[in-house]
């Protein structure tokens, strides 16, 4: 018997961080909302660089955003 995909993905995140993976994620789809080309090197590099220079996010909380971004990414 097939499980449903929604199932398994959500499986694959921890439950205790799923949350915080949902709202980084919302946040980075938020922030590129008028974008047509969303999943693209520039978008990615260009969200990053808000967090840093506008943000103000040290380095190390946003290489934690990107791993929580990219996972959600290859999903």
């Amino acid at each position: 018997m097939k499980r449903q995909l929604d199932s398994i993905l959500n499986e694959m995140l921890p439950i205790k961080s799923q949350k915080r993976y949902d709202n980084e994620w919302d946040l980075f789809l938020q922030y590129h909302k008028d974008t047509v080309d969303l999943f693209t090197e520039e978008s990615f590099i260009q969200y990053f660089d808000h967090l840093r220079n506008e943000k103000k996010n040290s380095y190390s909380s946003i290489w934690s955003k990107y791993s929580i971004i990219y996972s959600n990414y290859k999903m």
